[in-house]
C-alpha cells in the first residue's frame, strides 16, 4: 500500500463519526422492585387492645357441651362469624333455626369489657308444654380476641316464656390457635336471679336444647368454611325427633306441681279466713259475757 492511500485511509478515519465503526455500549443498572408487602392476616384488625376483663359472666363454672377442631386461625374466626363483615352467617345461622325479627347490633365500645353488641331475635319454643309458642330473646355480645385465642361471651335473655325473669343463659365460645387450625370449645350456664322450684328442670331443659343448638352452629361453621374456601357443603346428620312421652311426662309433672302448689295457697286462705272467723267469734263473745 502507498503513502497515498495510507493517508487517505487515516482521512476517513478521522474525519467519519465515530458511531459508523464502533458500537457504544451503555451501562444498565438492575433495579430492585420493592418487595411485595405480606398479604394480612383474615381478622388482624380485630385484635383486641387491652387485656382480657373477667366479670362478664356471672357464672363462675360453665359446663362443657361441645367441641370441634376448625382449619382456621383464632382472627379469621372472629371475623367470618362474629364480625360486622359476618353477618350474612349469623343471619343464614337463625334462618335455619326458625328465629324471625333479627335485629344485629353493631360493636360498641364498653368502659369495662371491651367490645359489645346486642342481638334480639324471636325463637320458636320447642318441646315446652305451657308457654308461647315464641318468645323474644335479647343476647348481649362481648369478645376478646389475640392471634392465639378467641373468646366471645353471651348472656341470653329469653323474655316471654314462664320464669323468663328468673334466669339468663350464659355460653363462652373459645377458639384456641395451633398452627394453621383452632380448637373451638362452647360452654354453657343457666344464671338464676330468683328462686323458684323449677330450677332442676330449667337447667336441664336448657343444657339439652343448648347443647343441640351448638352443635347445629358448629355444623353450619364447618359449611361456612367450606364454601369461603371452594369446598363441598357437609351433609347435615338426620337426628331423630323427640319421643312424645317425655313431654308428656313433663307436662304430667308441671301439672303436679302447679297443683300441690295451689292447693298449699289455698290451704293458706282457708287458714287465714278461719283463724279471722274465731276471732271475730271471741271478740263477739267477750262483748255478750260482758
Amino acid at each position: 500500500v502507498s503513502t497515498q492511500s495510507t493517508g487517505f485511509f487515516f482521512f476517513l478515519f478521522a474525519s467519519a463519526p465515530t458511531s459508523s465503526f464502533f458500537i457504544r455500549t451503555k451501562k444498565y443498572e438492575i433495579i430492585k422492585k420493592p418487595a411485595a408487602p405480606a398479604e394480612e392476616e383474615e381478622g388482624v384488625k380485630y385484635l383486641s387492645t387491652g387485656a382480657y376483663e373477667p366479670g362478664f359472666l356471672n357464672c363462675e363454672e360453665l359446663t362443657e357441651l361441645c367441641s370441634d377442631t376448625l382449619p382456621l386461625s383464632s382472627c379469621r374466626a372472629f371475623k367470618i362469624f362474629f364480625s360486622d363483615e359476618g353477618e350474612g352467617f349469623v343471619k343464614n345461622y337463625h334462618d335455619k333455626r326458625g328465629d324471625s325479627e333479627l335485629k344485629i347490633g353493631e360493636w360498641k365500645a364498653d368502659p369495662k369489657f371491651g367490645l359489645t353488641r346486642l342481638i334480639t331475635f324471636r325463637a320458636p319454643v320447642t318441646n315446652a308444654p305451657i308457654g308461647p309458642p315464641s318468645t323474644k330473646v335479647e343476647e348481649t355480645q362481648r369478645y376478646h380476641l389475640t392471634k392465639e385465642k378467641l373468646v366471645v361471651e353471651t348472656a341470653t335473655n329469653l323474655l316471654d316464656i314462664p320464669y323468663g325473669d328468673h334466669f339468663r343463659v350464659e355460653t363462652k365460645y373459645e377458639f384456641t390457635t395451633t398452627g394453621d387450625k383452632s380448637k373451638i370449645t362452647i360452654s354453657t350456664a343457666v344464671f338464676f336471679s330468683k328462686k323458684t322450684m323449677f330450677r332442676g328442670k330449667i337447667e336441664s331443659g336448657t343444657l339439652k336444647e343448648s347443647k343441640d343448638s351448638f352443635e347445629q352452629w358448629i355444623f353450619f361453621a364447618k359449611n361456612e368454611i367450606n364454601r369461603l374456601d371452594g369446598k363441598a357443603e357437609i351433609v347435615a346428620e338426620v337426628k331423630p325427633v323427640p319421643k312424645a312421652p317425655e313431654k308428656a311426662e313433663f307436662c304430667l309433672e308441671i301439672a303436679v306441681w302447679r297443683l300441690f302448689y295451689w292447693s298449699l295457697r289455698l290451704l293458706q286462705h282457708i287458714s287465714f279466713s278461719v283463724l279471722c272467723l274465731w276471732r271475730k267469734l271471741f271478740t263477739n263473745w267477750n262483748i255478750f259475757l260482758n
